[in-house]
């Protein structure tokens, strides 16, 4: 599994977890993006914990690609 596979599978699950009118109001977007930016969120906090407590290693530092 990829890195982007595995962001993507956790992003899908909390995507059930969070409540998108309160994540809609707290950022002052529409729901949808709200969703999306909280999963994001919440799934790169995921597996950075995941490294530092040795639960989960990365062959190698992912870096989002140069615009």
């Amino acid at each position: 599994m990829t890195l982007l596979e595995l962001m993507d599978a956790l992003r899908v699950r909390f995507r059930e977890r969070v409540d998108a009118s309160l994540a809609s109001e707290a950022l002052g977007v529409d729901q949808e993006a709200a969703l999306e930016v909280l999963t994001s969120i919440l799934a790169g906090w995921l597996v950075e914990a995941s490294e530092d407590f040795k639960i989960l290693g990365l062959r190698y530092r992912y870096r989002m690609p140069e615009s």
